[in-house]
């Protein structure tokens, strides 16, 4: 049912979506008991760097992000603070999501909004990206997968508030599906 040509999009945050606190106490777990490298031992890399962030990925939760696109054709803009303004490093974390599973490639990165004074909600990132995609696109729908809430008030219905102990869950998949979908 994917269909590349749909303008629906997820709008992803990586830390507490596609990994949780679960994850890392299993992970703490496997490096007490030395069974990490056997985790990670299927991605044949010398690179310190990307058994790093393969570490800090669920295999679960990139499944269930699969589930999402695999249902309703959205299109992955990547709103994490793993983006980057190098587009290098984008690569590299969508390079890393793959190993893990990740089946898809990024459509776009929110732009990073800073200010000096109080800083900047996430919302106004998605919002200043999606002002630039509708110039060239009609948006269909959109979900913001998120643990952290500062999205703005027209966007909460948009909004997955996802549990940062468990990352993306089943019910997290169902809600997304319906909102991408309606």
């Amino acid at each position: 049912m994917f269909d590349h040509s749909t303008n629906k999009y997820i709008f992803l945050d990586i830390d507490g979506v596609l990994n949780s606190q679960n994850w890392f106490g299993f992970m703490k777990y496997c490096e007490e008991n030395d069974i990490v490298e056997k985790i990670l031992n299927y991605v044949d890399t010398n690179d310190d760097e990307v058994k790093y962030k393969l570490h800090m990925l669920d295999d679960r939760a990139i499944a269930n992000l699969n589930r999402i696109i695999e249902a309703t054709g959205c299109k992955v803009v990547l709103s994490s603070s793993w983006r980057s303004s190098r587009d290098s490093d984008n690569i590299f974390t969508q390079y890393v999501l793959k190993l893990k599973g990740f089946k898809y490639d990024f459509y776009g990165i929110t732009p990073r909004l800073w200010h000096k004074e109080f800083g900047t909600q996430r919302g106004e990132e998605i919002q200043m990206w999606m002002d630039k995609e509708l110039k060239k696109n009609e948006i269909e729908s959109y979900v913001i997968l998120d643990d952290d809430n500062d999205m703005l008030p027209e966007q909460m219905d948009n909004f997955i508030l996802v549990n940062n102990q468990y990352g993306l869950s089943d019910i997290d998949v169902f809600k997304a599906i319906e909102i991408l979908n309606k």
